[in-house]
């Protein structure tokens, strides 16, 4: 018995996929990453509003950029 084409397609679609790797692996870690260094900047402009009396200065001087948001 032969195997119609599309299941033949099927199987190179799958091992294709299994040499690429899992485009997935290592997000978690980059999420919790990126979760800690927010956590992190969020805590020092805290520290520094209460020991200076005002914000940071990349808190007070922050600007919305437009353009950055646009870009993927």
């Amino acid at each position: 018995m032969t195997e119609q084409p599309s299941a033949e397609m099927t199987d190179d679609e799958a091992l294709r996929l299994d040499l690429r790797g899992d485009p997935l692996d290592g997000l978690v870690d980059r999420v919790g990453r990126l979760r800690q260094e927010m956590e992190d900047a969020r805590l020092r402009a805290r520290a520094y509003a209460r020991e200076h009396g005002e914000d940071a200065p990349e808190v007070a001087e922050w600007r919305w950029q437009p353009e950055a948001a646009e870009s993927p």
